[in-house]
């Protein structure tokens, strides 16, 4: 991932990588994510307590937004940009502040279902180091839990379309 180079040292940076099949379509999943990223975040990850979008217009590189989370009892405030943006397949956003960070959320069709990568890896300030061990498995069950959250409300969503539908469609018969 590009925020953090070669040059970093390796015992200060942590990586968490994800992986879950979503049965939907590559297409509802990459909105929901992406596309509606300011409207949907904060369902899936409830750490969010403010979410501000600071640049106008559609979800495209250089979009920038302010964050501030309550992780484990810790409070941080973050402000990212949109890094890479291509339709149906990648978003990727890059920390403006420390501590730096990325996340990249990929978006590959399986059949008619979609499998979602979520990648975090940040690069801890050296105050935090004494409890990197701790920090490490705060973010990975973090990434887990991103990757069950998503799962979770777009099938939920699915199956409440489809129940619709169907009651819909009895109660005129």
């Amino acid at each position: 991932m590009g925020v953090l180079t070669a040059t970093d040292n390796k015992w200060s940076v942590i990586d968490s990588r994800h992986d879950v099949l979503i049965r939907r379509r590559l297409e509802d999943v990459f909105r929901f994510v992406a596309t509606d990223f300011f409207d949907n975040y904060p369902r899936w990850s409830p750490e969010v307590c403010e979410l501000e979008k600071l640049t106008a217009g559609e979800m495209a590189v250089g979009v920038k937004a302010r964050q501030v989370r309550l992780d484990a009892g810790y409070r941080s405030e973050a402000l990212f940009r949109v890094t890479q943006f291509e339709r149906g397949h990648i978003l990727r956003f890059t920390s403006l502040s420390k501590p730096r960070f990325e996340v990249c959320y990929r978006f590959d069709r399986v059949d008619i279902d979609t499998r979602l990568s979520f990648d975090f890896r940040t690069e801890l300030p050296l105050y935090l180091l004494p409890v990197r061990g701790y920090l490490e498995k705060i973010i990975r069950q973090g990434g887990r839990r991103v990757v069950t959250n998503l799962k979770m409300l777009l099938e939920a969503e699915a199956e409440a379309a489809m129940e619709t539908q169907v009651g819909g469609s009895a109660g005129r018969c």
